[in-house]
């Protein structure tokens, strides 16, 4: 609100002075909704989130951020995330958030974690947002079982090598008849 005041300086009326009151009305509708973008990467290669506001604020809007863990382990598969919170300066609407994971020679499917967001301080029309790190393994194919082959001479035992060609994500149990 603002007010506007006027003075008599010449000339007669009933009253020397007068005042009116200004009212602006906000019409640019809700207050900014938080986001956080997905993201799909090869392991080893950094996943970069996009933390966003759908519109500029007139206040600084601070939002806490954290990992939590899906089929992606933390150390493991990804490092979690230890920045603590990010703040959104007025006007501002779009933060990077860089997520490092982890290159290893398993074989692994593909795994997942969350990037969470909770707004601690300002005003937003959501107070929780989430996205999805999507980690794709560069391993190549699943491990190939083999056995070897043997010849023994009569009443000898004969010893097969039972192995896998590299190492899984999981434990692999091989029924032998």
């Amino acid at each position: 609100n603002f007010t506007l005041n006027g003075e008599v300086t010449s000339g007669t009326t009933a009253n020397t002075t007068a005042s009116g009151t200004g009212t602006i009305t906000d019409n640019d509708g809700d207050a900014p909704t938080l986001s956080i973008s997905d993201v799909t990467v090869v392991e080893g290669v950094d996943a970069v989130f996009v933390v966003s506001l759908d519109k500029p604020s007139f206040e600084s809007i601070t939002v806490s951020l954290a990992t939590a863990e899906g089929t992606a382990l933390d150390p493991e598969d990804y490092t979690g995330y230890s920045g603590g919170a990010i703040t959104f300066a007025p006007g501002e609407t779009t933060k990077n958030i860089t997520i490092a994971t982890i290159d290893d020679a398993i074989y692994e499917v593909t795994e997942n974690f969350t990037l969470n967001g909770e707004v601690t301080s300002g005003t937003t029309a959501n107070t929780t947002a989430s996205g999805t790190g999507t980690i794709t393994d560069n391993d190549g194919d699943a491990p190939t079982l083999s056995i070897s082959d043997v010849t023994v001479v009569e009443g000898v035992d004969a010893v097969f090598a039972v192995s896998l060609d590299k190492p899984s994500f999981e434990s692999i149990t091989v029924s032998l008849a």
